[in-house]
């Protein structure tokens, strides 16, 4: 999809919904904000700045000219898959929840970020109505697969919590007691 070949473009301006370039031999296109970077990023601007000069990749056989900061860079996806292969003990922080079951009894899937743009899962069974962890916690788990096609680490629960908490649970939350 891309060009094999890496130029080096100005930053034009920035817009919500990407940035408009133009390289050293005087073409002009745009960079939407997928191709800016890896991961999410709030809007064009926390990256780029008019007059900076990023290093690019063309699109091929697109109706307009396109260019992609993103295709010159290292996946840090597929980076940290290399570093840490299943069975490995990460840290992670939750930034969502979401129950599954009848009534919100039964799993709850914690939505963790564990590195810059590597996103994940774990999925906490029997757990209580009010579980011990809020958006922004930090967790630890064990990575049980590592699925590249969605982009996604799943992980096993080893966070230790209170006794208290523990109790709370009425089945295998996968959490130790302390």
């Amino acid at each position: 999809m891309w060009s094999e070949k890496i130029e080096e473009a100005t930053v034009l301006a920035t817009h919500d919904f990407g940035a408009r370039v133009r390289t050293s031999d005087g073409v002009e296109g745009f960079m939407p904000v997928p191709e800016i970077a890896y991961g999410n990023i709030p809007h064009p601007s926390h990256i780029l700045k008019e007059g900076d000069v990023v290093t690019v990749r063309r699109a091929l056989n697109a109706d307009r000219v396109i260019f992609s900061r993103k295709a010159t860079l290292p996946d840090p996806f597929l980076a940290f898959a290399e570093a840490h292969p299943v069975g490995s003990a990460v840290e992670a922080e939750v930034f969502g929840t979401q129950r599954r079951g009848e009534r919100g009894e039964g799993l709850l899937r914690l939505h963790i970020k564990i590195a810059p743009a590597v996103e994940g899962t774990a999925d906490v069974k029997g757990c209580p109505i009010h579980p011990p962890w809020d958006i922004d916690d930090k967790i630890s788990g064990v990575i049980q697969e590592i699925d590249a096609q969605e982009r996604l680490v799943r992980l096993t629960m080893t966070t230790t919590v209170a006794a208290h908490e523990y109790d709370q649970c009425e089945g295998d939350c996968g959490l130790k007691r302390s």
